[in-house]
């Protein structure tokens, strides 16, 4: 008997066989469909995966070579210049009266540049641009850069014929300048480049002991502290005469009287002038510190003062520089602490800009500080000890990217941070040490991704995400907590709106809307539900969004 529908009665025609071909075909492009979105979005976690995953890898930090330096170990004035490739360098000597040109492959010294014709009692050197500022003891400045220009040469070049045997990467002289023959059949010549003014008078007679400068739009601005208790603020000008083409450098600025607090606190640490050139710190080594108002050169005024080592009378300063902008304190002691101070606005604060200094993060070492260096192109830093140890941290983070010891219990005098972050290098006496630094992502940490950090400007810790900005000094924010809250608080206010929009926006189509209609209707409601959300929104975005803006 043949076997009837559950109505009871017998099915009045036979399907197609073009709908059961269309059926099949269509079940085997969705079915490909379906597995094309795994693989897709398994694609896209492989790829997040890979870019997220070397962000928590751990950092390096090892000694590459130890050189011996033909060199003045009193050298009172101790710094640095390394071009990027690290291949060659130029080192401080004769009490900062001039330069050592050096290899960086092997220490040996290539020659000898004369800067000044006298030994000079105050020296400022910024290695990120280069900018090289001395004092004297008349009274006297002088302003220059010392710089490495990089020429490329093609190996047909007949001046090429001695260097033309050298390996990828290898390194040779070339007139006196170190070469090198990169990956694509070149050779690379490093050139030191040094311009320095005739020394030039700021104002006074007597000794320069501290001198800072930065660089603004208008030119720049040079600080002074002299022997005779007085800052002299000035700004550097230049013309040149249209018909001997000889140009004329002059000062110009204003100065006010410290010698109350020189009475008080007699032993400067430190003079520094901020990135724009509205604020100097004057820091003496028991810890006192003044900030003052320079914007009106006329009329320097001092607007706060304070102790940067919170009274702890066994500590002295032993260092102090600028981190990267030139906007937080790097304060180091002679208990081996590193301390970040900076300009933020604090319930407590009375002064007349309502800005003062806050201590946001602090760096442990074994013996007192002897030298720090900033780097050119991120929030890290290297310090050198007494002991000859060398250490590196990265200060949004607070991590510790390593420490090692290659002295031989020698002071580090002199410290910097190669230009793209890849080493350290150290003179200590006739020793120069050189690290390998590999740090790709030290701001990555699991207490700077999720915890709340002290960002430069903020008047305490907090959670926060800005991962750039327009300026190469910003500090990158990568605090998690404000994207994963703001996700959750958007998917609520969503939910609260959605749920009772859709449930009454189905039942209305199941129950009440005309048959002809919701058969129009729902087909098209389960089509977008099978799309993604992102192509959603992207159509949204680009399609919906302007349609209904206008």
């Amino acid at each position: 008997m043949e076997q009837g529908s559950f109505t009871g009665y017998k099915r009045a025609h036979k399907t197609r066989t073009s709908v059961m071909v269309g059926e099949k075909v269509m079940r085997g492009v969705i079915t490909v469909g379906g597995i094309g979105v795994i693989a897709a979005v398994s694609l896209v976690f492989v790829f997040l995966a890979s870019v997220v995953i070397p962000l928590f890898r751990g950092t390096s930090f090892e000694p590459a070579a130890v050189y011996s330096l033909d060199r003045n170990a009193s050298n009172a004035h101790t710094y640095m210049a390394v071009d990027e490739f690290m291949i060659a360098g130029l080192v401080s000597d004769d009490d900062g009266r001039g330069l050592r040109h050096i290899r960086l492959d092997s220490g040996e010294n290539i020659g000898y540049f004369n800067i000044f014709d006298r030994t000079p009692s105050a020296v400022s050197y910024t290695p990120s641009d280069g900018w090289l500022t001395a004092g004297f003891d008349d009274g006297s400045t002088a302003i220059g850069q010392v710089v490495f220009e990089t020429d490329f040469y093609e190996l047909t070049d007949p001046r090429m014929a001695s260097l033309s045997d050298l390996e990828v990467g290898e390194v040779a002289l070339f007139e006196g300048n170190v070469a090198q023959r990169t990956d694509v059949g070149q050779i690379r010549v490093q050139r030191p480049v040094i311009t320095m003014s005739e020394p030039i008078s700021a104002g006074g007679s007597s000794s320069i002991e501290l001198i800072d400068k930065t660089i603004t739009s208008s030119g720049p601005i040079i600080a002074t502290v002299s022997e005779d208790g007085r800052l002299r603020v000035n700004t550097v000008s230049e013309r040149r005469n249209i018909l001997t083409g000889v140009v004329t450098t002059t000062l110009s600025g204003g100065k006010i009287d410290l010698t109350d607090n020189f009475a008080v606190h007699p032993d400067p640490a430190a003079v520094l002038v901020n990135a724009i050139g509205t604020n100097i710190f004057m820091v003496w080594k028991d810890g006192y510190y003044t900030r003052l108002d320079v914007r009106d050169l006329e009329n320097i005024e001092i607007v706060e003062s304070g102790q940067l080592l919170e009274d702890d009378s066994a500590a002295e300063i032993t260092k102090v520089t600028f981190l990267l902008g030139q906007g937080t304190l790097l304060v180091g002691d002679s208990l081996g602490r590193v301390r970040t101070w900076f300009l933020a606005r604090t319930p407590e604060t009375e002064t007349p800009d309502t800005l003062s200094l806050v201590n946001a993060a602090e760096f442990e070492g074994p013996v007192a500080v002897t030298s720090i260096a900033s780097s050119s192109r991120k929030r890290l830093i290297s310090v050198g000890y007494a002991d000859g140890t060398v250490a590196s941290f990265y200060v949004t983070s607070s991590a510790l990217l390593g420490r090692m010891n290659v002295f031989d219990g020698s002071s580090v005098e002199g410290i910097v941070i190669a230009p793209k972050n890849d080493a350290v290098i150290g003179i200590s006496l006739n020793t120069l040490g050189i690290f390998s630094l590999k740090a790709s992502h030290p701001e990555a940490t699991s207490s700077s991704i999720f915890g709340e950090i002290w960002y430069e400007g903020n008047s305490e810790p907090k959670h926060s995400w800005q991962s750039s900005s327009g300026t190469d000094t910003f500090e990158p924010k990568y605090g998690l907590v404000p994207l994963i809250f703001g996700t959750l608080k958007a998917t609520f206010y969503s939910l609260l709106f959605g749920i009772p929009i859709a449930l009454l926006a189905a039942i209305y189509t199941s129950e009440f809307l005309d048959p002809k209609l919701r058969g129009r209707i729902k087909p098209a409601v389960e089509m977008m539900a099978s799309l993604p959300s992102v192509v959603l929104g992207f159509l949204a975005g680009l399609v919906f969004a302007p349609f209904v803006e206008n």
